[in-house]
């Protein structure tokens, strides 16, 4: 558990890149994992982890949702092709499927409505490999880093994979989970940027060093086996070092980073930036980035170019306050007339524009634009949720409460290690 939490990919997510959203998928993934083997076994209270984790991850990140749908479908499709896919799995799988759906139906309805009703930025598609020599100079350092080819496991990771390895030539258990950790890990390594047909296809993964996460989890099978094979002093001592050593050389990995000590030049930097304990207070107060347009209105993909509407030069656009349906925004403008802001407006939803207090209509265009007068100005921008999204986003609490009381009613503890 703690060497699945603390690795250095996913240290890297939450304190560099700060997906939030994709390290909390993570965090939700063994849950879908134990629930698809328990159900494989034939135990009805597999239901129950697989639903939780599905929906878990589809309230969390729609990308690792689309690639754990599709590992689990490859999984039973191989199961239906060898002869052990039984008619208690199918019924679980669709009891289980349509819980996830309605549980994550909120999250999912406002990613339905939004692409919908309006034509979005794409995010960019691509196969950027992890270098293998870069990976293992960045891992021996210490280094938590947003170049995509150097991410990696950790230094402890590797050596427990390399061990692991070894042991699986006589050990027959963890032998089906440690190969497929080992044949992820090479894909991460291929240089699958060189195959246009395959970023094509495929791209929406943007960086195999993706992968790493489920590098990570069929390793962390094999190791929980281990444990359980080798009980004993020697191996609770061996588990106890390894993750207090995992602990620490995170916790170093990021204070490097946090204190700035940690410099890069990945080649990145029209869009990368780190906020470390020297520059939080400027970062945090200057004004909004236009580098992370992913899914705003607009048209074109990531890199192609001015693809949405920007600010008029003549104005100087700062943000004073928001809430989740509101926002505040200083205006400086160096003439009166007709001017383009750079905020996001979707179709489809209800808008009410005040500038200066009084109630203002927009011009019809794609982005927001209005009469501003000379000077300064405040502009106040709120919007209202549909009567459909207040409906499903009350339908998915009650399903959560459904849920979790028949969870603790029929769920009862399992007393076989889940593997």
């Amino acid at each position: 558990m703690t060497y699945w939490l603390f690795n250095s990919y996913h240290l890297n997510l939450l304190y560099f890149r700060m997906a939030f959203g994709e390290f909390l998928a993570y965090a939700y993934l063994p849950l879908a994992v134990a629930g698809i083997i328990k159900i494989g076994r034939k135990e009805k209270r597999g239901i129950y982890p697989l639903v939780l984790g599905m929906s878990g991850i589809a309230n969390s990140h729609l990308l690792s949702l689309l690639i754990v749908t599709l590992g689990i479908g490859g999984y039973e499709l191989y199961g239906l092709v060898s002869g052990r896919f039984s008619k208690f799995e199918f019924k679980s799988l669709i009891i289980s499927v349509l819980s996830s759906l309605v549980l994550a139906s909120y999250s999912l309805w406002g990613i339905f409505y939004i692409q919908a009703n309006n034509t979005v930025i794409v995010p960019f598609k691509n196969l950027s490999y992890v270098d293998l020599k870069q990976s293992i100079a960045a891992q021996l350092s210490g280094v938590i880093t947003q170049n995509s080819s150097m991410w990696g496991i950790g230094i402890i990771g590797m050596i427990l994979l390399v061990v692991v390895f070894v042991l699986s030539v006589k050990i027959k258990q963890i032998r089906s989970y440690i190969y497929i950790c080992v044949l992820i890990l090479i894909i991460t390594y291929l240089p699958l940027s060189n195959y246009p047909k395959l970023i094509q296809y495929f791209g929406f993964i943007q960086f195999t060093g993706r992968l790493l996460t489920y590098v990570v989890l069929f390793q962390v099978m094999a190791m929980t086996i281990l444990v359980r094979e080798f009980s004993g002093r020697a191996i609770k001592a061996i588990t106890v070092f390894c993750a207090i050593s995992v602990v620490c050389l995170g916790a170093i990995s990021v204070v490097k980073h946090e204190q700035g000590k940690l410099q890069e030049n990945d080649g990145l930097e029209s869009y990368v930036y780190t906020i470390n304990s020297t520059n939080y207070y400027q970062e945090v107060q200057a004004n909004n980035y236009g580098n992370f347009n992913d899914y705003l209105p607009g048209k074109g993909t990531m890199g192609s170019g001015p693809i949405y509407v920007h600010t008029d030069p003549w104005i100087n656009m700062t943000q004073v306050k928001g809430t989740y349906d509101r926002a505040e925004f200083k205006l400086v403008s160096g003439k009166s007339g007709l001017g383009s802001l750079a905020l996001a407006r979707y179709k489809g939803i209800s808008y009410q524009i005040r500038l200066n207090g009084k109630k203002v209509n927009l011009v019809n265009s794609d982005g927001i634009k209005l009469s501003i007068p000379k000077g300064i100005s405040y502009l106040e921008v709120s919007s209202k949720p549909t009567t459909m999204t207040i409906i499903i986003f009350l339908a998915s609490l009650i399903s959560y409460l459904i849920f979790g009381i028949t969870s603790l009613r029929c769920g009862g503890r399992e007393k076989k290690v889940v593997i």
